[in-house]
């Protein structure tokens, strides 16, 4: 789950890189009603990593494997 968000929050930064951060944190959190029963953990998913997932999303050599999988290890098997 916390790979799923992390990933669909950098594919939506960079798709819309000039959005602020309060956009795309309305935007994402709005999102995370799509996760049914889930949409708590997305939320605090969100609460917890975007300002970091923010400001890497917005350096366009990061891919979404490298922030969400490399650098906040959203993506591991713990998680």
């Amino acid at each position: 789950m916390s790979c799923t968000v992390c990933t669909n929050a950098v594919v939506y930064i960079q798709a819309n890189p000039f959005e602020t951060y309060s956009q795309v944190n309305s935007y994402l959190k709005n999102d995370c009603k799509s996760y049914g029963s889930y949409s708590k953990q997305c939320e605090h998913i969100l609460n917890t990593y975007l300002p970091q997932i923010y400001d890497e999303a917005h350096h366009p050599w990061q891919t979404a494997n490298d922030i969400c999988n490399g650098d906040l290890k959203l993506c591991s098997d713990n998680k």
